[in-house]
């Protein structure tokens, strides 16, 4: 293998993961530094990484890269057990960082909890986020700060939506630090999540994006915090006309193989069911689609573009049985947006 041939992504993982200057130097926190983008940068690499180990690093970072820690980690040790020395032991060191740093992400369980405030006013929320650390270890989180990401979507009982989204910097700590097993509650947000005037349902999903930035190890080591979870809540209100009683997939099913649609009806089984359960109802809506003509299927759009939480395909019919037809083949058991925490519906 040609050692330049390895030498631009395997340097491009480690700048990234690691977040080091790029001066030719060991980092302030111990971080590998390495030089990149110049031709004679790479031959002043290349002249300090033995051509026997380029295959072991090149493994190394294709697992990294793929996701495939435990491959990473067996390469990683074979690596070790070969004793390396100079920029290939630095190297080494800086892959166990990155897996040790996504190892630490893995140990951080993030969740969002929503509180309406009535005492405030309508549709006023306190947004808390509720971190936990699983490992075995005390953590030590540095981050680069975090923003809410607020995804809007509201539809009328005729069927027109409007979408919207925002992204808005709030409240982090620049250093938590967690014991072993030990959970921390912050509120991170006030909402004001009042429906536009008119709609039948208005769904807000918040998704928190915690910035990069490192853990701090009790033995001074500085680990990547890359790829912390981002925690989502879905809020949904409904209009005060409606019944809060969730209605069963099933039940939207049956009335669309009856044949007799009427999209407000669609609609107020659709924004009622629960939106952990959309996906269920997208599957029994598969097969029935093959039986409606175009009208019908029109109908049913603005139901299929609630429970897909995406107006991808648009608002034509055929648009939406190609893709209702490429989810299945997909094998898709959920919706399409990020709702893996969801409230319930409220008013």
């Amino acid at each position: 293998m040609a050692l330049r041939t390895l030498l631009a992504p395997l340097l491009a993982l480690l700048l990234a993961a690691c977040q080091a200057p790029s001066d030719g130097a060991i980092g302030d926190h111990g971080s590998v530094v390495l030089p990149i983008g110049g031709t004679e940068a790479e031959r002043d690499f290349a002249f300090a990484i033995p051509e026997e180990f380029a295959p072991a690093l090149e493994a190394i970072r294709i697992a990294i890269e793929a996701g495939d820690d435990v491959v990473a980690r067996r390469a990683l040790q074979y690596l070790f057990a070969r004793q390396p020395e100079g920029r290939t032991l630095e190297l080494a060191l800086a892959f166990e960082r990155i897996l040790d740093g996504r190892l630490r992400c893995e140990w951080l369980d993030l969740d969002l909890e929503a509180t309406e405030l009535p005492d405030v006013g309508p549709a006023q929320y306190s947004l808390e986020l509720l971190v936990t650390n699983t490992g075995p270890l005390p953590l030590v989180l540095r981050s680069g700060g975090a923003r809410l990401v607020v995804h809007q979507y509201a539809v009328d009982p005729n069927g027109s939506d409007q979408r919207g989204s925002r992204r808005d910097a709030v409240p982090f700590p620049e250093q938590l630090e967690l014991a072993s097993g030990q959970t921390l509650r912050l509120e991170v947000a006030r909402l004001a999540l009042e429906p536009p005037p008119a709609v039948l349902a208005f769904a807000s999903t918040l998704r928190l994006e915690v910035m990069p930035g490192e853990f701090v190890e009790p033995d001074g080591r500085y680990l990547p915090a890359q790829e912390v979870e981002e925690p989502t809540l879905e809020i949904v209100r409904l209009a005060g006309y409606l019944s809060a009683q969730a209605v069963e997939p099933q039940a939207l099913a049956d009335y669309v193989a009856e044949g007799r649609l009427f999209v407000p009806a669609l609609l107020e089984r659709a924004v009622r069911i629960p939106p952990e359960r959309r996906g269920e109802a997208l599957d029994l809506l598969t097969p029935l689609i093959d039986r409606l003509d175009i009208v019908e299927l029109e109908l049913l759009v603005p139901a299929l573009r609630w429970l897909a939480g995406t107006g991808t395909p648009g608002g034509s019919p055929e648009t939406w049985r190609g893709w209702m037809k490429a989810r299945a083949r997909r094998g898709e058991a959920r919706p399409a947006p990020d709702s893996d925490r969801l409230k319930l519906p409220s008013r």
